[in-house]
């Protein structure tokens, strides 16, 4: 019965701590109003793009799309080989949009438009022996000699796409370049200039078709305290000092690689559209390369789980 009592005398104080809070809020109605964007709910993240060929992932677009009413649907595995978006015939690249077609074309008939994300590699584009990520095995090793086959996929791909849903409606999507590069080993097991790099033959190769395209990244994962991802490749040692600090609003979090990824196109005279990164509110003091992990909620100490990297 005392904890019963505690738990309504709570409710009660923080009810009435409330009101009188909110006693202190002043509204000058007549004052001219800011336009308020809901960015968050412009787009959502929804697995791989070959997921988006089966009847049932198309029925629970429509029904969220029509509850939720985001505009934009990102998701991984546009190049990868279960599209089928190149084929190697008698020695030649042959291109081939049938399942992208399909996709995009039911997409945009339920009011739902593609935030493109170009990636993964083909495999005759990936190195020898790539890397993979995730159970249905995601190219993730650059061949360097393969950057320029890639900006060709990418501009053949653009150029197919004003070509079919005109120019008029792409302008209204994005392009972004890869899916967390920082992350090294998880989904780029290559440097951070190897990335630069890629995201050089992407813009140029989207650009090529029409300059006001938007394009952009670095596509890079939480924001950070330290220097883990400094250079080429994550630094794990680095990491270490967000562990041990008694009040983590001391330090200082920041955006991974985006100063040098700005720089890096600045002096490339590159465009940059948009900036993106990936922060999870949820992931406070979280390593994924190690695992280690400092008051972190359960949602996260799965995610290890989520991703599989095969050597």
């Amino acid at each position: 019965m005392n904890i019963i009592k505690k738990i309504i005398f709570g409710l009660i104080f923080g009810f009435a701590f409330m009101v009188n809070a909110q006693k202190n809020i002043k509204v000058d109605v007549k004052k001219d109003g800011e336009v308020f964007d809901h960015y968050w709910s412009k787009m959502v993240g929804a697995g791989r793009a070959n997921e988006g060929l089966r009847a049932g992932w198309l029925e629970q677009l429509e029904q969220v799309q029509k509850n939720a009413g985001f505009e934009y649907v990102r998701f991984h595995g546009i190049f990868h080989d279960d599209m089928f978006p190149v084929i190697i015939e008698n020695g030649k690249t042959v291109y081939n949009w049938q399942y992208i077609d399909d996709l995009f074309d039911r997409m945009l008939d339920l009011k739902v438009k593609p935030f493109v994300e170009l990636a993964f590699l083909p495999t005759s584009m990936a190195a020898k022996d790539s890397k993979t990520v995730f159970w249905w095995k995601a190219n993730i090793t650059p061949d360097e000699q393969s950057f320029e086959k890639f900006h060709d996929l990418v501009k053949a791909f653009t150029q197919h796409c004003v070509d079919r849903y005109g120019i008029d409606e792409v302008l209204t999507w994005y392009f972004e370049v890869w899916n967390e590069p920082n992350l090294y080993k998880l989904f780029w097991d290559g440097t951070k200039s190897q990335y630069f790099e890629l995201y050089k033959q992407s813009v140029t190769a989207v650009r090529s078709v029409d300059n006001r395209l938007k394009v952009g990244g670095p596509s890079t994962s939480n924001f950070v305290p330290d220097t883990r991802f400094d250079g080429e490749i994550i630094d794990d040692e680095a990491s270490e000092a967000v562990f041990a600090a008694k009040d983590i609003n001391t330090l200082d979090w920041h955006g991974v690689w985006i100063e040098d990824f700005l720089e890096y196109c600045k002096k490339e005279n590159l465009p940059v559209d948009f900036i993106s990164c990936h922060p999870y509110p949820t992931d406070y003091a979280f390593n994924p390369e190690t695992g280690k992990r400092k008051r972190i909620n359960k949602t996260c100490a799965i995610c290890k789980r989520r991703f599989r990297v095969d050597k």
